[in-house]
């Protein structure tokens, strides 16, 4: 039985944070690392927030928005990656700072002494992202052209990773569309020994998130999977139950409680629905569900009616924040079976298509993984 941990993203001081501490907080290589300034400030921060987890991001989103404006500078249009995209990314200096304005410098030795400066308890190795397509072919041709600097940056990473002599679990970043891929890129890191895989989740719904975990514990993973950028009640409620029966540690990270809170939306305790309110008016319940949130217990409609921006956003925020991490922990402790889970999950959700999906998924991975326990 391992653990579900949900990260907090996208905290740049104390005063943008959920909660004068948390628990499990995520940063970024290019935020954190690009100057001895930011190093400090990042230190002062994990002090601040007295995290019992810090996860290093090592900054693979970057580099997707260096490529997307790259095409967009040259007003290029075609599915393989700009011209001299991927010699300028080779091409990054570790001896000179790093920098994701003006001439792109970041490189897996940024990421690993960005690491061992903030002594941190989990990193990522650097990954170029593939992008959101839909076409098959060019899933295909988008994987295969993003292969060989997505192997060369984690065995790089790796490599850096062993000479600074870190103790500190690494995770690789997974860069694919389906099993066949993974399988192609796992064949060349294989041989490496890390702790686990980072599956960015950006544009997948838990169903096609499934494979992946199952496939992971197929090739011997049990330490870590990382699930980053996502927060949605049913991706949640898988890995809990991975976390619960598979891995000793499935975590996730997201930004979605502060972008509702942004659009003064409050995430619904119960599923993690985001509700909207406007010039006061609150769906019905708003309060009666979420009693029990230490921001909502003592406030009532005509109060929050009243509020402002930014106290507002703040507001929901906290809310937001909290009842996803007591969302989490509520699906982790109710999956102890499909069966059993499909009924809590109904208690939940009135999207019974969808749990049914999910606990079929989860049965047939029992199933398949059952003699490999």
């Amino acid at each position: 039985m391992g653990k579900i941990v949900i990260f907090c993203a996208g905290v740049s001081s104390v005063n943008s944070a959920p909660r004068k501490q948390v628990e499990a907080l995520l940063i970024n290589v290019p935020n954190a690392g690009k100057s001895l300034k930011s190093i400090l400030k990042t230190k002062e921060l994990i002090q601040n927030l007295n995290p019992k987890y810090v996860k290093l991001d090592s900054g693979g989103y970057p580099v997707l928005n260096y490529e997307d404006n790259l095409r967009k500078k040259l007003g290029y249009t075609g599915i393989a990656s700009p011209p001299g995209l991927i010699d300028q990314l080779l091409d990054c200096d570790p001896n000179a700072p790093l920098s994701i304005s003006g001439k792109f410098n970041l490189m897996p030795w940024h990421v690993v002494t960005t690491a061992f400066e903030l002594q941190i308890t989990t990193m990522l190795a650097l990954d170029l992202p593939v992008r959101r397509l839909k076409k098959l072919a060019d899933q295909e041709f988008e994987f295969l052209q993003k292969l060989p600097i997505n192997v060369k940056w984690a065995i790089d990473t790796w490599v850096y990773h062993r000479k600074l002599d870190l103790t500190t679990p690494l995770l690789l970043p997974v860069q694919c569309y389906n099993i066949r891929q993974f399988d192609s890129f796992y064949d060349f890191i294989k041989y490496l020994s890390f702790a686990g895989f980072a599956l960015p989740v950006r544009f997948m719904k838990y169903y096609q998130i499934a494979p992946f975990l199952v496939r992971f514990y197929e090739v011997g993973c049990r330490e870590h999977v990382h699930l980053l950028g996502t927060y949605s009640f049913f991706t949640i409620a898988l890995a809990a139950y991975f976390a619960r029966h598979y891995f000793e540690v499935v975590s996730l990270d997201a930004q979605s409680w502060w972008i509702n809170a942004s659009q003064h939306n409050y995430l619904k305790p119960s599923d993690l629905t985001p509700q909207l309110a406007i010039d006061g008016h609150y769906p019905h319940g708003f309060l009666e569900n979420c009693d029990c949130c230490p921001w909502c217990r003592y406030q009532d409609l005509s109060t929050i009616a009243m509020m402002e921006n930014p106290e507002l956003c703040d507001f929901y925020a906290r809310h937001n924040f909290w009842v996803t991490e007591r969302c989490a922990e509520d699906l982790y402790n109710a999956a102890d079976d499909p069966h059993a889970y499909r009924t809590f999950l109904l208690g939940r959700t009135h999207k019974e298509a969808d749990v049914n999906r999910l606990c079929d998924i989860l049965e047939n991975a029992d199933m398949q993984l059952r003699g490999r326990r």
